[in-house]
């Protein structure tokens, strides 16, 4: 009988064992998910977005008080073909952009002209480092922070300020050239506010992602993602996508590593940094007179490549200081 007994109260423990181990496993895998999900969705919150003209990068973060804001910039994944540059003030009506962030206009050719608006309190250590034709940047009385390496590299630089604002000490103290002025310059793009889009689709078996921004009032498209969805070894980027001409390549866009040999259009005038990263396979690739800009890292996985393009065009300059093949073609 109390063999009979102890079985039972061992039958009785172990089922109560087993259920808690389950309901453990249970909490577990649910708290993994709900992990993930939260994860997810700090994700979502703190990743770079586009800002509502489609020109700039937006960095969301969290200051030492835990309030949200939001930082701008370039970040490398800009388009490149941006000639004067009027920082935004903010993402939405809830977020607003509060400073520069570290490296964020650096090693930009294409800027000429910078426009820093009320609103905007700091500029970061290096934001506009070696972004060596930029000679005009105007900044607005709101700014009371400006690293010391913000604008290193910059050799013609005159910063225009209010008289008796911190840039105006800034500059003095750094023996930048300066002017002052009472009226902040009009943003050229204040009166397009809905012409930013990005798109993603796949048609003739291509699959694409792009950004519409506006080239001297013309909307045109940034490729940011394309993979021709073949195994030809030949790869020709498209000229338009959806009737919009293509004038650049973004960083990382170009997601076809098997292709030996590439053909840019001539409408494509900036290829950014790491635009055809992985390209392993990467032969030959054809460029027109029309690029005047290409990141330096553009092409650092295609060991054996080859540029052809016209000689003394922009590509042949930037083959022979990157000492990367080039052949000219010049009829």
């Amino acid at each position: 009988m109390k063999s009979k007994l102890f079985i039972h109260k061992f039958f009785v423990v172990l089922c109560i064992s087993v259920a808690a181990l389950l309901g453990l496993s249970f909490l577990a895998r649910a708290t993994i998910v709900n992990n993930r999900f939260e994860q997810m969705a700090v994700d979502q919150k703190y990743r770079l977005k586009a800002s509502a003209d489609g020109q700039f990068l937006i960095q969301f973060q969290d200051d030492k008080n835990g309030n949200f804001y939001a930082t701008v910039g370039l970040f490398q994944g800009g388009y490149y073909g941006l000639d004067d540059a009027y920082i935004p003030t903010s993402y939405d009506e809830n977020t607003k952009i509060t400073a520069i962030e570290k490296e964020a206009f650096s090693e930009f050719d294409c800027l000429k002209k910078v426009v820093i608006p009320n609103g905007i309190c700091e500029i970061k250590d290096d934001a506009f480092k070696d972004s060596k034709n930029i000679t005009e940047i105007y900044i607005a009385p709101s700014v009371n922070k400006i690293a010391k390496t913000a604008f290193d590299g910059i050799d013609n630089l005159t910063i225009y300020a209010e008289k008796g604002s911190y840039a105006e000490k800034f500059a003095v103290e750094n023996k930048i050239n300066y002017k002052n002025y009472t009226t902040e310059p009009e943003n050229p793009e204040a009166k397009n506010t809905d012409y930013s889009k990005i798109r993603n689709g796949a048609y003739y078996g291509e699959y694409y992602n792009y950004d519409v921004i506006y080239d001297d009032g013309k909307p045109v498209c940034v490729i940011t993602k394309y993979n021709p969805m073949s195994t030809e070894e030949k790869l020709e980027i498209p000229a338009h996508i959806d009737g919009l001409d293509v004038i650049s390549i973004a960083d990382d866009a170009i997601n076809y590593g098997g292709a030996k040999e590439t053909v840019v259009p001539d409408t494509v005038k900036f290829i950014a940094d790491n635009a055809f990263k992985e390209s392993y396979s990467l032969e030959d690739i054809y460029l027109t007179k029309n690029v005047s800009y290409i990141g330096k890292s553009a092409f650092k996985d295609s060991k054996d490549l080859t540029i052809h393009a016209p000689t003394d065009s922009y590509a042949h300059t930037f083959a022979t200081e990157n000492k990367i093949n080039f052949k000219a073609t010049d009829d």
